[in-house]
């Protein structure tokens, strides 16, 4: 069976956009082939310790979570992560203190 996959894209107002992963399966005596289209999804995000994550521009491919942390807590990295085409997401921040606890 051959299988080849190809990304289709839509570019709306200059952005571009990944709509699909599309598939192609040929059979053997080449009499059939199945198309089959899968939108490209990240999945949800776990809030990081001490933080929560706002998914709810969804999480397709190029959406944005945004993070923010506790009170008395510091975002370490980028305060959103973008979903990619690979179908996972961009680093992921986390949050820590700034106070040191030594026992």
């Amino acid at each position: 069976m051959d299988l080849s996959h190809v990304l289709a894209r839509l570019i709306s107002n200059g952005h571009e956009k990944l709509l699909a992963i599309v598939s192609t399966f040929k059979l053997p005596n080449n009499l059939c082939s199945f198309l089959l289209m899968t939108a490209v999804d990240c999945g949800p995000l776990s809030d990081p310790v001490d933080g929560t994550v706002d998914t709810s521009s969804g999480t397709t491919f190029m959406q944005r979570a945004t993070y923010s942390c506790n009170v008395g807590y510091d975002l370490i990295g980028e305060n959103s992560s973008e979903c990619q085409e690979t179908g996972h997401w961009s680093l992921q921040p986390v949050c820590t203190s700034e106070y040191i606890i030594i026992l």
